[in-house]
């Protein structure tokens, strides 16, 4: 290695690198930036999906393996597909950007049609997102309940075996 040009570096937090050069016995810095990434949105979702999931007929569900949807992605599918929005409107919709609407969007049409070509059951959970109303989905009946409130019982059986969807502390 040539003395001449040996290189060390500083790391400063956050976005900055101090870059010192040594040139025989001087040494300059140069300061070197790096972008720092935007924060993480949470992605706004309106409504639960009303199953847990799907999976191909006629094998039971022991003998499969699995796909996960997230539930953005499962919004950003309903959005684009069932309510026909563009994908300006729909990130609108979800408090995203245009572009991680669409990776959204590839993400979960990927998935489903790896779910589909392979055999595989699609599991609709997880994520990171939002929402306003508190979701509920009854272990006895399973229907899915959309509150404003934090419940107990499920509204359809009166069963107290109810198991919250969203992160909302309750």
């Amino acid at each position: 290695m040539n003395r001449s040009s040996f290189y060390h570096f500083l790391w400063i937090p956050f976005n900055k690198v101090i870059k010192f050069v040594s040139a025989g016995n001087e040494w300059s810095a140069v300061f070197i930036f790096f972008r720092m990434p935007n924060r993480r949105r949470f992605r706004r979702i309106n409504t639960p999906p009303s199953m847990e999931g799907f999976k191909p007929f006629g094998v039971p569900m022991r003998e499969l393996e699995s796909v996960n949807l997230l539930y953005e992605e499962f919004e950003a599918l309903r959005l684009a597909d069932y309510e026909d929005l563009t994908q300006e409107e729909a990130a609108q919709k979800m408090n995203i950007s245009r572009p991680t609407f669409t990776r959204l969007y590839d993400k979960a049409r990927k998935n489903i049609a790896k779910a589909f070509v392979e055999g595989k059951a699609i599991i609709i959970q997880g994520g990171t997102f939002i929402t306003d109303d508190y979701w509920y989905r009854c272990e006895e009946c399973h229907e899915t309940m959309v509150t404003g409130e934090p419940v107990t019982t499920c509204k359809n059986c009166d069963s107290d075996n109810i198991i919250q969807l969203d992160d909302k502390p309750a």
